[in-house]
């Protein structure tokens, strides 16, 4: 039986690390039991038949983690496999004048990197769009499903906006290889999710794809006793998934990494067997994986919290120190017959949100680049059709309004020098008002509506805006019906 997923081949390479410690000893994060000690050595070894290639991890506490099929999608599908005697094994794959050479290499206490390194003419290289594997629990007693896969699926998790979040409770899109109403789509398992730094693609293949963005390039999943997790994470990615099986997978942007002066592409992707705790395996990941300073055109903060009811302000400090920061304030009117009660101000979150909770509402606000991602949810018995919505301002000393491209419902500022662009524009709102963003004239399906909002900050003049405008609303209209839940349910702990 061929276990994989060779009708949607795009998977990546990846690396190993095993952690120790308890788990949920952070603060804020719920216990989840031990499965642990110190850190102990994985053993690597290898299987191999006419199609596939794979890395199998055992673990000296659980067995066998799970088998790696090196490569499930890209030009490379033979392999040839060697074991050196230092544990360390080597993959060599072909594919016309290219030459992929894979090192497992145990490095440390219960460390080992997997190094991915690809050769040959400059124009091959430049058409390798992904090498992927597919990370395979099915031969995994703590890991394999137990049961139809929604069970498996509920324990894969994502780090979304609201942070670790089990995979069934995010916006899910339907698979296309089923009618709507197939049992296959009830509940959606495949799933793919896309970064916000890459356009929705809608609706494609036999995925379904999910309107939640991963804020960060990891997929993991939980063990059935929820000791443990297992994670594949990388710095550039394509997207993340789950696919038909007890798999998950990871899809790098192998062409970030080429260096076309040197004429190869390098790369390196981490795998983390640990304990079970979200907090500090993202801790792991961005020391891996730090961040650029190129990363982001500005700092984000909290700012002085307001007096008035439902308002809280952000501090936006650009990168570049010959523009002025900015306030952007945002309150919600829900409409609804009663006021809603103040919250606390803004806070930021170990996952890099900043979060601002009441009673039956949300705000998050997260940075990614050029933008400040925004989304603002009510508890659906609180929403007044016609009148709720979410309304902001951005203000700034140093900076001057300035108009919109035609078509653009934005807030526009420039700096004072005119070298710099800030825009804000809400997925709807009213006409004649671009600073209300106002959900969709629709009953609520959910437990909460949400309203989605983007704050641009960026080099150049405001004639670029036209561009981006359109590609954010074609971006939501693949992405909908999105909704942010008001509560922390379906939190991965």
């Amino acid at each position: 039986m061929d276990h994989g997923c060779v009708r949607y081949a795009f998977w990546t390479a990846v690396g190993l690390v095993v952690f120790g410690g308890c788990a949920g000893d952070e603060q804020g994060i719920e216990p989840v039991g031990g499965g642990g000690g110190p850190a102990a050595s994985m053993s690597l070894d290898f299987t191999q038949d006419e199609r596939h290639l794979r890395l199998v991890a055992r673990h000296p506490q659980l067995g066998q983690v799970f088998e790696l099929w090196c490569y499930e999608g890209g030009p490379f599908r033979q392999g040839t496999p060697s074991k050196r005697p230092d544990g360390s094994v080597v993959f060599t794959h072909k594919s016309r004048n290219m030459t992929a050479t894979t090192t497992f290499t145990p490095s440390g206490e219960g460390r080992i990197v997997m190094d991915v390194v690809v050769e040959g003419p400059l124009e091959e290289l430049k058409k390798v769009p992904y090498m992927g594997p597919c990370m395979q629990f099915w031969h995994a007693d703590a890991f394999m499903r137990e049961g139809d896969l929604a069970e498996f699926v509920e324990r894969c998790f994502y780090y979304t906006m609201r942070g670790p979040v089990t995979s069934l409770q995010t916006a899910r899109g339907k698979m296309k290889g089923y009618a709507p109403d197939a049992p296959e789509n009830d509940p959606p398992c495949t799933q793919w999710y896309v970064p916000p730094t890459r356009a929705h693609p809608g609706d494609i293949w036999a995925f379904g794809a999910s309107g939640d963005r991963p804020v960060h390039g990891l997929v993991g999943v939980t063990s059935r006793d929820g000791k443990w997790l297992a994670a594949i994470g990388c710095k550039h990615n394509r997207t993340l998934g789950q696919g038909w099986h007890d798999c998950i997978h990871y899809v790098p942007d192998v062409q970030a990494y080429l260096d076309e002066q040197a004429g190869r592409t390098v790369y390196r992707v981490m795998i983390y067997i640990m304990p079970n705790n979200p907090r500090r395996l993202l801790e792991a990941f961005l020391t891996d994986f730090p961040a650029a300073d190129d990363e982001s055109t500005f700092q984000v903060s909290a700012g002085p919290a307001h007096t008035g009811p439902m308002t809280g302000t952000l501090r936006l400090t650009p990168s570049a120190p010959d523009a002025p920061p900015l306030t952007l304030s945002l309150d919600l009117l829900g409409g609804g017959p009663e006021k809603e009660t103040p919250g606390a101000d803004w806070d930021s979150k170990y996952w890099g949100t900043l979060v601002r909770t009441g009673p039956s509402w949300r705000m998050c606000a997260h940075p990614t680049g050029d933008s400040l991602e925004l989304c603002v949810s009510l508890a659906a018995d609180r929403w007044s059709p016609g009148r709720a919505r979410a309304e902001a301002h951005v203000s700034a000393e140093g900076w001057v309004p300035a108009e919109a491209p035609e078509g653009v419902p934005a807030q526009v500022l420039r700096s004072a020098e005119g070298t710099w662009t800030a825009a804000l524009f809400w997925e709807r709102c009213p006409d004649g008002n671009p600073g209300q963003g106002v959900p969709a004239e629709t009953e609520p399906q959910g437990k909460s509506i949400s309203v989605r909002g983007r704050l641009i900050l960026y080099q150049g003049d405001p004639g670029r805006l036209a561009q981006r405008w359109a590609w954010a609303k074609t971006d939501w209209q693949h992405a909908r019906p999105f909704r942010m839940p008001t509560s922390d349910e379906g939190k991965a702990r």
